[in-house]
C-alpha cells in the first residue's frame, strides 16, 4: 500500500517535468515565431526549464521517501536488524543448550 502512494508519487514527478518540458518547448516556439528569441536564447530557456522541473522532482522524491519512513515507522513491524538481532540470539541459546544437553 506504501509502495504503492510512493510509485505514483514518482510518476506524479516524471508526469510534472514532461509536462513542464513540453510546454517549454511550446513557450519556446511562440517566442521564436513572435520573434522575441533567438535559437540559443530558447536552448537556454528549456535547459532551465527542466533542470528547474527536475530539482523539483527530486525535492519531491525525498519528501515523499521521508513520509513513507515515518509510516512506516509507525507501525508495529519488526525491521530486517530486529529479525537478525532474534535469529542470533536464537543460535546463541541453542548452542548453550547443546553444551548443557552434552
Amino acid at each position: 500500500m506504501v509502495v504503492d502512494y510512493l510509485k505514483k508519487g514518482v510518476l506524479v514527478g516524471l508526469g510534472v517535468s514532461s509536462m513542464i518540458k513540453e510546454r517549454a518547448e511550446k513557450e519556446f516556439e511562440k517566442m521564436q515565431k513572435d520573434g522575441e528569441s533567438d535559437i540559443e536564447e530558447g536552448k537556454k530557456l528549456v535547459t532551465e526549464w527542466i533542470e528547474s522541473a527536475e530539482k523539483q522532482n527530486e525535492e519531491f522524491q525525498k519528501r515523499a521517501e521521508a513520509e513513507v519512513q515515518k509510516v512506516l515507522e509507525s507501525f508495529p513491524l519488526a525491521t530486517k536488524k530486529d529479525i537478525d538481532s532474534i535469529k542470533d540470539e536464537l543460535k546463541g541459546s541453542q548452542g548453550k543448550r547443546s553444551k548443557k544437553d552434552a
